[in-house]
Parts: C-alpha cells; structure tokens; sequence
C-alpha cells in the first residue's frame, strides 16, 4: 500500500548510493520551450527504489527495499556557453518501504 511522503522535498544523501547500495533511479525528460528572458523549465515524473540487506533484519524492520514516486522540477538558465542546469527538485508524492533503508547511510 502506497503511503503519502512526509519528505517533500527529498533532503540530500550525504553518501552516494551507488557506492554503498543497489539503487535504480529513472524519471522521463520532458521538452519545454525557453522563456524571454533565457530561463526554463522542465518538469518530470521520477521512481527510485534502493535496497539495503541490513533492512531485512527484524530490528531494523524486517523489509530491504524502500522505494519513492515523485515529480523533478529542473531549472535551466542560459548562458554564453549554452545552457546551463541551475537548479533541480525532488517532490516526492508516495512512498513505501522501510524507512531504515531510506535513512540509514552505508550499505
């Protein structure tokens, strides 16, 4: 059962999940057209999921797998060198899992 986010928008990790965990992250890109003033933006849809074995253990939840859906919102300014991303959201809007897996830094 999908539960509404409490984490909107998503705080940074401090360690890369690449190194530490199996992680998936996806989202669709979406073409958006520039504004006047050289800004845009780009919204999108995003699913991730990461995995801990740490977070099958029964005192730390008893379930590995933590996964979130959510909405990017990109900003992009441009520049003499071309375009640039300037900023970049996470909004997460559901979520299931084991909170440990999602919290817990390290693998």
């Amino acid at each position: 059962m999908l539960k509404p986010s409490k984490h909107t928008p998503m705080e940074p990790q401090h360690e890369p999940y690449f190194q530490t965990r199996p992680s998936q992250h996806g989202h669709c890109a979406c073409a958006t057209p520039a504004e006047p003033d050289g800004s845009a933006t780009m919204g999108s849809h995003g699913y991730a999921w990461n995995q801990m074995e740490r977070g099958a253990l029964a005192e730390n939840g008893g379930n590995a797998l933590w996964e979130v859906w959510g909405t990017y919102e990109h900003s992009f300014i441009q520049t003499e060198a071309g375009w640039r991303v300037d900023g970049m959201s996470f909004f997460a809007t559901a979520e299931r899992g084991n909170d440990f897996v999602r919290n817990t830094p390290g693998s």
